[in-house]
């Protein structure tokens, strides 16, 4: 077994183990601040709907087809966490005219920051002379855990946000989608619900 191998081995039942530790601490958090995080979040679609609305008023952006929310893995590295919204006509990654709204959970990166902590402390005994570099791999990997956690807390008021007036002035194709996923890359679609998961890019674009 070599060294890259041996690492992700011992991390494996250790990532489990810990996320559901830091997921209690998390839904205790946002029990807390529950109303703070949906104010953010609220502000923030409603802005990307209103500059949705002024190119399309323009005549720079044609019928809504996609909400598309990103998840920024450089955000993670930051000692934030960022989810990019984007509004895209048909046209998709093409559409020459992209949101700049930015929603941000910085709250979120704390818990993760912990938990990273706890790994190099319980893999030390096991690897000696652990590298930068292999933890970042370690993050890269386990930091999907807290993409889950992004995708459900949106996910659970999104039809809350697609009820605001804000989106009510939109021209919205019939076929709209919202989708969550990496930059560019995977997406899952969460509006309309649907049964599971329905990737709709399966491999990475750009």
């Amino acid at each position: 077994m070599d060294r890259t191998e041996q690492i992700f081995t011992l991390i494996k039942p250790l990532s489990r183990n810990r996320f559901e530790y830091s997921l209690g601490l998390i839904e205790k958090y946002i029990e807390k601040f529950g109303n703070e995080i949906v104010a953010e979040i609220v502000s923030a679609f409603r802005n990307a709907f209103i500059q949705a609305a002024n190119l399309q008023d323009s005549g720079k952006k044609g019928a809504m087809r996609y909400l598309i929310l990103s998840h920024l893995y450089s955000s993670i590295w930051t000692g934030g966490y960022s989810v990019k919204l984007d509004i895209f006509d048909q046209h998709l990654y093409a559409d020459p005219y992209e949101i700049d709204i930015y929603l941000t959970f910085n709250w979120l990166h704390s818990f993760l920051a912990e938990d990273m902590t706890y790994f190099r402390k319980n893999l030390i005994t096991h690897i000696s002379h652990l590298k930068e570099y292999e933890l970042e791999q370690i993050q890269y990997r386990y930091g999907y855990y807290y993409h889950a956690v992004a995708l459900k807390l949106i996910s659970e008021i999104m039809p809350a946000l697609l009820q605001l007036s804000e989106f009510g002035k939109l021209n919205v194709a019939s076929e709209f989608e919202v989708l969550f996923g990496g930059y560019m890359d995977k997406a899952t679609v969460i509006w309309p619900k649907t049964e599971g998961d329905n990737e709709v890019f399966s491999s990475r674009r750009g």
